[in-house]
């Protein structure tokens, strides 16, 4: 992915100049203010600690005019699906991979590494009409692709009774937003 972003950044004429590397999150290989923007799209519920990662971001950022970009999903995000796939394979409610770090708990942890977020809600939704995608989605990843052949026949049948009761679609939830985050250098030395 690394490679392939760096590749598209230059294509683009813009970035001649890009450079990439892959690095975690939580001990960047960067001096202390060296990026003017740091994009964490949809990553930060896949580290151990969210907060230390937060505290490299801010060390990293330059002072005053930096600004780092928390892309993430709130609660509500695809509960259609997730409430179809609880349906037939049990298990808590919502997506457990991005509980971690939503816009709703993850709030309280920029705000006390950054001296200023926004919030930046982009609510939407998706509308489904082929039953076969929302069947691909959810065998994609635990635990419907481990799924034996009856759960998933149980599960074709509970898809089609979802869009027989959607009158042939599924309207689905897409709740996601980004936390726009400015820290002064003095900031981001303390939250390290």
């Amino acid at each position: 992915m690394v490679k392939e972003a760096v590749i598209r950044a230059r294509e683009t004429g813009h970035w001649s100049q890009a450079e990439g590397c892959v690095a975690d999150v939580s001990r960047l290989p960067f001096p202390d203010a060296s990026f003017d923007a740091v994009l964490a799209s949809h990553m930060l519920y896949h580290v151990l600690d969210p907060r230390d990662a937060l505290a490299e971001i801010a060390r990293v950022l330059r002072p005053n005019n930096g600004i780092a970009v928390i892309a993430t999903n709130g609660i509500s995000n695809l509960r259609e699906l997730f409430d179809l796939r609880r349906l037939v394979f049990g298990g808590e409610h919502g997506d457990q991979v991005s509980a971690a770090f939503t816009l709703e708990n993850g709030q309280p942890l920029v705000e006390a590494v950054f001296a200023t977020v926004e919030l930046r809600k982009y609510p939407d939704r998706l509308v489904c009409t082929e039953p076969r995608d929302i069947i691909d989605y959810l065998t994609s990843s635990p635990p419907g692709d481990g799924a034996s052949q009856a759960q998933i026949e149980a599960l074709r049948q509970t898809v089609a009774a979802a869009f027989e009761k959607g009158y042939g679609k599924l309207v689905v939830t897409k709740d996601v937003g980004v936390f726009l985050c400015r820290a002064s250098y003095a900031t981001n030395r303390e939250a390290v």
